[in-house]
């Protein structure tokens, strides 16, 4: 007996890898095809680019100057001016900080969109795996009815079961046909919209066809950790040390900056070089740059506390969901219902029950089982909202 428990466990062990080794295929070729997420890495890279760009010193200027006259060709001279500005020292150090935080932003808005995508795929195929297990249940019911249909007439010509039996057995097959019909449509939805994630093409699912995940081993653990790896939380994180950093090369630009030019002079017998050092005072045009980054300073840091606040009341809800989701499965007996199921037919089978007795008993069951396969399929979505940080 400890054999064939064993031999089980090992079983739904193996259907889960293989269910999230499915899933994984999936998710990865969503990332690979996803145009959202393109576009979200195309403009990352240029972000990125950008905010490199912006603290490299000034454009270089060249002037020539040649002078026309009427005298001789002795008197005529060219000069050839060549400038850099050059920004105080610390306003690069201070713009660098600024921008390696600007570029961390940009990373995780990045994150937040992939991350976004790949947990709307996620979900929708767990909602795929739930409508696979619904139709196995509508399946097993249309094959049980079926069964009854071919002896109903027979047993009603023999006075076995009255009409009312028999038009029960027929209405039944009718609900479990439209029910059917009705799954098929949600199945269609759920492959529509994972295939549009994907480029337009349906991921292979060929190996998900069981539950994914096991019960989480210590939910507020993985709430603190949910909570650290946030992307929006870390976003927000980032454009507020930017903020931070932003005041400071503001109050830096106050100091001077300087223009080192080269001069070449040229007469017609000779030539002189030399250097031209000046000061660039910022006197009007940083007038109220400090306050407006203070400003924006203070908005950043209100804007990441509401994330904050944010962050941790969905994680939250998706770890008091998950927790209080297994809880009810853990209640369900599944293979209880399944034997209860297969004595009810016995039970018809030997003229014990009436048809409409068992009908009424088995649909009980079966909507057991349906609403085993929406609670798991609920928890294994506040189990990936949980764990989105890992996508």
């Amino acid at each position: 007996m400890k054999t064939i428990a064993t031999l089980a466990a090992a079983l739904l062990m193996s259907a889960a890898a293989a269910a999230q080794s499915g899933i994984d295929a999936a998710l990865k070729a969503v990332e690979a095809n996803n145009s959202e997420i393109k576009a979200a890495r195309a403009r990352l890279d240029a972000q990125t680019m950008e905010a490199r760009a912006a603290n490299l010193p000034g454009a270089t200027s060249v002037a020539y100057e040649r002078m026309f006259g009427t005298g001789h060709g002795e008197d005529k001279t060219g000069k050839l001016t060549v400038t850099q500005e050059i920004e105080f020292p610390s306003v690069y150090a201070a713009r660098g900080r600024a921008n390696k935080s600007r570029r961390e932003a940009y990373r995780m808005e990045y994150e937040e969109t992939r991350r976004d995508i790949l947990l709307r795929a996620k979900e929708l195929c767990i909602d795929i795996i739930r409508l696979q297990h619904q139709d196995s249940l509508i399946r097993e019911r249309m094959a049980n009815i079926a069964a009854l249909d071919e002896i109903g007439d027979k047993r009603y010509a023999n006075g076995d079961i009255t009409a009312i039996d028999l038009n029960k057995i027929k209405m039944q097959a009718m609900e479990a046909r439209a029910a059917l019909t009705v799954n098929a449509n949600e199945m269609r939805r759920a492959t529509s919209a994972l295939a549009a994630l994907n480029g337009g093409t349906m991921p292979d699912l060929a190996t998900a066809a069981s539950w994914l995940t096991q019960p989480p081993t210590a939910i507020a653990a993985a709430t603190d950790e949910a909570i650290a790896a946030d992307a929006s939380l870390a976003r927000t994180l980032a454009a507020h040390q930017t903020a931070v950093a932003e005041v400071r090369t503001e109050r830096n630009k106050w100091l001077p900056s300087i223009e080192l030019s080269y001069i070449r002079e040229q007469t017609f017998n000779a030539a002189n070089n030399g250097i031209e050092v000046g000061i660039s005072i910022p006197l009007m045009s940083n007038a109220r740059t400090v306050k407006a980054a203070r400003a924006s300073r203070a908005y950043a840091a209100w804007q990441a506390e509401a994330t904050r606040a944010a962050v941790t009341e969905d994680i939250g809800r998706a770890s008091d969901e998950a927790a209080s989701l297994m809880r009810t499965l853990d209640s369900y007996d599944v293979t209880l219902v399944q034997d209860n199921l297969a004595m009810l037919r016995r039970a018809l089978d030997a003229g014990q029950i009436s048809t409409i007795d068992y009908f009424t008993e088995a649909n009980q069951l079966y909507a057991m089982l349906e609403t085993y396969c929406t609670l798991r399929a609920d928890y294994e979505k506040a189990v990936a909202r949980l764990h989105k940080h890992r996508l």
